[in-house]
């Protein structure tokens, strides 16, 4: 009686034991593909911002062009004013160049779905993570710039339009004379400067996170 009650102890055991087990290896397995399945799912939020973030810095970098080249034409046609040279052509010329502004937009679509859904904690390295969202807030920073840019173009289109300037034949004289026009486009040029310069760090920015992920 002694064994028997010996050997029905060990066989409860002995399946306590198993039982224990297989929960184990299946608590387990079921973490191990958990966890499996979220780093497929933080490696595809990386692969998108990524390829996201290269489009950006091939936008900044055709903006950084574009606003140089912009600069050096605005300083040849200040230099024509100051010389008192210009024609009523090249005024007409230049107004277009002022007018012709463009700003940058980063692709943050996929970004604000990640960080609306919390998805974007997923990413382990937290370095690279507080990187990303610094480099998406820093899109503000140029924006000032570009607000400065629209409210000086549109103090010269109101002075032009004031002085019933706009769409003549011949630049006159007052344009020249009159010290305003003169002192808007020093400004407009200097915050295209200020701009460009904002951009190369965002670019600096663009690559640096680019080189961590």
């Amino acid at each position: 009686m002694k064994f028997f009650k010996r050997d029905w102890v060990i066989d409860k055991l002995s399946d306590v034991i198993i039982v224990i087990f297989s929960i184990t290896i299946a608590f387990q397995l079921n973490s191990w593909k958990e966890r499996s399945q979220q780093n497929k799912k933080t490696e595809n939020i990386l692969s998108q911002l990524k390829s996201d973030i290269q489009s950006d810095g091939d936008r900044i970098q055709q903006l950084i062009k574009g606003h140089e080249k912009k600069v050096k034409v605005m300083e040849n046609y200040l230099q024509l004013l100051n010389d008192k040279k210009m024609t009523g052509q090249q005024f007409f010329e230049m107004h277009q160049v002022m007018n012709s502004t463009s700003s940058l937009t980063l692709k943050k679509t996929n970004y604000n779905v990640v960080l609306s859904t919390g998805d974007l904690y997923l990413i382990h390295d937290k370095d690279l993570m507080k990187d990303i969202i610094e480099y998406y807030n820093s899109e503000k920073e140029s924006e000032f710039y570009e607000k400065n840019e629209i409210e000086r173009l549109n103090e010269f289109n109101t002075m032009l339009f004031d002085e019933y300037l706009l769409g003549s034949n011949e630049l006159p004289q007052k344009v020249i004379k009159t010290i305003g026009f003169k002192n808007v486009m020093l400004v407009f040029n200097y915050n295209l400067q200020l701009k460009i310069g904002e951009y190369k760090q965002l670019l600096n920015r663009n690559k640096k996170l680019l080189e961590k992920m």
